[in-house]
């Protein structure tokens, strides 16, 4: 939140600077903050021109102190630059000024190639008494954009090393504003005329490709075999050849003439792949995968588990009844549940999930939780 009150300020300076700039350089037109022009779908930091929907100037401000994340700025600022360069009523000078900017020199260097000029006030001698009034302003309460133009008008008036650092940055815009970089005219004017173009993208299409492979991943490799050879075909599955979890997690539906596919995403995935492709790809999962899908697979064990909590509350909500408990289940998983397939300290795991289904969070009950209930160290 501090970063971004330092942008609005700096913004502010900016705003008072580019005001004198236009009237040191001779240049027409009103500096409009956060207008934006019809022809854009961007809103730009600031624009110059004689009506807001025809600017002759847009203006980029960078100022972020986070360099790691400069790169989001980046893919904004490209679209900014090419809609004020491709689709106003007259191609845009484009400048972008630095501020107390932190960025990756890649990217910095990306953005400089293709605006007019990128000028760095933060590398000026005046940048210090403009970033110490920035501090300070950041210290305050929240105020409007009318009320930061109105601190920093009496800040300029009690402070003349403020004022003239103002002063000295609109002098450096002005010059920066009648720069004009050509060598990237043909470019825009290409882009211009493809706009002008009628245009007829192919109707995007709703796939969810990667959740409808995963889905297929819970069914057994013979099971997938059946699903290809009479997907897209009028018969179905006998109903009972499919395991009962394939019911439960909404794969298929049963219907007179056998059971078939019902979930969206299974199909859009069979749709544009093929059953050939799907498993292809299926087969390069790890084995390590097993582990997230046999849970799955066992959905009926999940009500053996809940039985057995409700029918042993009393000793697991004694602590040395549970410790017991936690121990016979990891020396004897399928023992103690009664279910073969049991692998797992299942009893723990279905605590786990009833404390998260009780909180309604995913979260609900996770390592940093259990590490403070039982003051033993957190591990990973």
């Amino acid at each position: 939140m501090a970063n971004e009150t330092r942008g609005l300020l700096f913004e502010t300076v900016a705003e008072a600077a580019l005001q004198q700039a236009v009237q040191l350089a001779g240049i027409p037109g009103t500096v409009r903050w956060n207008e934006k022009p019809a022809g854009m779908s961007i809103n730009p930091d600031f624009t110059i021109g004689k009506d807001k929907d025809s600017p002759s100037h847009v203006v980029l401000v960078t100022a972020s102190g986070a360099e790691h994340n400069s790169h989001m700025k980046m893919w904004r600022n490209l679209a900014e630059i090419f809609e004020a360069k491709a689709q106003l009523p007259a191609t845009a000078t484009v400048i972008s000024i630095y501020g107390l900017s932190r960025q990756k020199k890649n990217v910095r260097s990306v953005i400089n190639e293709i605006v007019d000029l990128g000028f760095h006030s933060d590398e000026q001698i005046y940048s210090e008494a403009l970033s110490q009034w920035i501090e300070q302003g950041a210290k305050g309460t929240k105020k409007a954009k009318e009320e930061k133009k109105s601190l920093l008008t009496h800040s300029s008036q009690a402070n003349l090393k403020l004022a003239g650092a103002v002063l000295s940055l609109a002098k450096d815009l002005a010059q920066v504003l009648q720069q004009r970089n050509t060598e990237l005219d043909a470019l825009w004017q290409l882009m211009r005329e493809d706009y002008t173009k009628a245009h007829h993208p192919p109707e995007a299409k709703t796939t969810s490709v990667r959740r409808g492979l995963g889905k297929l991943l819970v069914l057994e490799p013979s099971i997938r075999q059946l699903v290809y050879a009479v997907y897209n075909k009028r018969s179905g599955i006998r109903a009972d050849n499919l395991p009962q979890y394939a019911y439960e997690l909404g794969f298929f539906k049963k219907s007179l003439v056998g059971a078939h596919v019902d979930d969206p995403e299974i199909k859009a995935a069979l749709d544009l792949l093929g059953g050939e492709t799907c498993e292809a790809v299926l087969e390069q999962a790890p084995a390590s995968i097993e582990t997230w899908i046999n849970p799955l697979r066992d959905l009926a064990r999940v009500a053996t588990h809940v039985d057995f909590i409700y029918e042993n509350y009393d000793q697991i909500t004694d602590s040395e009844g549970f410790r017991e408990l936690l121990s016979r289940c990891f020396n004897d998983p399928s023992g103690l549940s009664g279910e073969p397939g049991d692998e797992k300290v299942w009893v723990y795991e279905i605590m786990v999930s009833l404390l998260k289904a009780e909180t309604g969070r995913l979260q609900g009950y996770g390592l940093a939780q259990l590490a403070e209930d039982t003051g033993l160290v957190e591990t990973r």
